[in-house]
């Protein structure tokens, strides 16, 4: 009896302290795990795992899309803020508290207009010789920093991937990098045949980072690892 009513208020004590807490979700616009519907609302399949934890925390919680690097800014700054979906990469790593999976790898690609014969590459430094669209602060940007692409010079840096798409179509710009299923709704919401683009190259050692929750450096590490927990249980019930 003793016990029972010795976690009774544990419990009690740990919803309380729950209600008390409000979470700053930040995120992107990455189809088909976070974007917005036509009501305004952030939806998608990590946005469905997130809101699943967060309400098995009994949490309160708003959720808001930004251009990827203001997102990053905001989540490495500010208290109980939580970002996904975010590729764990060494650049990254001491930035935040990370709770990982929360999706599977993704393979990622880099995407020429289908007309353009004249562009032929076989590697990345072949590559180098010509212009990536990225998203300003996203993984790819960084991890083609890291094999020594330059802003400016081989590096077309932008706001979003609707900018970067917008660009490729006009020959602004050679490539872009994408997954497939991002490139085909991008084509979609410009009304393009999503034969439009052809893949040139998988960017193998980028596509095996971890796509990951991570909590503000300043968030209580007891709430990290309730989310963790609850994540490791979600992930083994969809297996």
């Amino acid at each position: 009896m003793y016990k029972f009513i010795l976690a009774f208020v544990v419990g009690l004590l740990s919803f309380n302290l729950n209600a008390q807490i409000h979470i700053n979700v930040v995120t992107e616009q990455w189809y088909p795990y976070n974007y917005h519907n036509q009501k305004g609302q952030v939806i998608g399949r990590a946005t469905d795992k997130v809101k699943t934890i967060l309400d098995k925390l009994k949490l309160s919680y708003t959720i808001k899309s930004y251009p990827w690097a203001r997102a990053m800014m905001i989540a490495q700054k500010n208290d109980n803020t939580l970002i996904y979906s975010i590729f764990k990469t060494p650049e990254r790593v001491d930035k935040f508290q990370w709770i990982c999976p929360l999706l599977p790898p993704v393979k990622v690609y880099l995407f020429k207009l289908k007309n353009r014969y004249d562009l032929k590459v076989n590697n990345l430094e072949q590559v180098k010789q010509h212009t990536i669209s990225i998203n300003r602060g996203d993984s790819s940007h960084e991890y083609l920093r890291s094999v020594g692409f330059e802003s400016g010079i081989n590096l077309d840096v932008t706001s979003s991937d609707e900018v970067s798409i917008n660009k490729l179509f006009l020959n602004r710009v050679d490539f872009l990098v994408q997954t497939e299923f991002t490139a085909n709704q991008l084509l979609r919401s410009l009304n393009k045949p999503e034969n439009s683009l052809t893949k040139v190259l998988e960017l193998k050692n980028y596509s095996n980072n971890a796509i990951c929750m991570a909590f503000s450096l300043t968030t209580d590490q007891s709430l990290v690892n309730n989310f963790k927990n609850e994540l490791l249980k979600l992930n083994h019930q969809r297996k």
